[in-house]
């Protein structure tokens, strides 16, 4: 949670993320400068996990990021030479392989973010966890 707080007002605003626990959903984000949600934390284990992502409106960003100690925040890239962030485009289907790993006792986690500041955006996806390719 990031907390902000409006000096000329004297309000705090506490930022939560979706957290989204199934394996598969259908997701509405607001723009980032709306009310609601922006962003969602996607479910992940450690290990070799599969993403199915079909962008029914707007476009997003997939970030897979490791945690690092200074700052307490998953701003690292993620280990093994993986590509960090994924552009999607509205009417694609993407799927998405990803090794999470662990940073300092910590798992890597994967966040899909709406790009867009005015413009709202859905998905849906599909969570796979498994051994390899020929499991999943």
């Amino acid at each position: 949670m990031l907390p902000i707080k409006n000096c000329s007002q004297g309000v705090t605003a506490v930022f939560r993320p979706l957290r989204l626990l199934n394996d598969s959903k259908t997701v509405s984000l607001n723009g980032q400068l709306k009310r609601g949600f922006h962003y969602a934390i996607l479910p992940s284990q450690t290990g070799l996990c599969r993403y199915i992502i079909t962008v029914n409106h707007g476009e997003l960003r997939l970030n897979h990021m490791a945690y690092n100690p200074d700052g307490g925040t998953w701003s690292c890239p993620p280990q093994n030479r993986q590509q960090a962030h994924y552009d999607l485009k509205q009417g694609e289907k993407y799927e998405i392989q990803l090794v999470i790993g662990e940073s300092f006792n910590k798992p890597d986690i994967v966040v899909i973010v709406n790009k867009s500041m005015l413009n709202g955006a859905e998905f849906s996806y599909i969570f796979k966890y498994g051994g390899d390719e020929s499991k999943i």
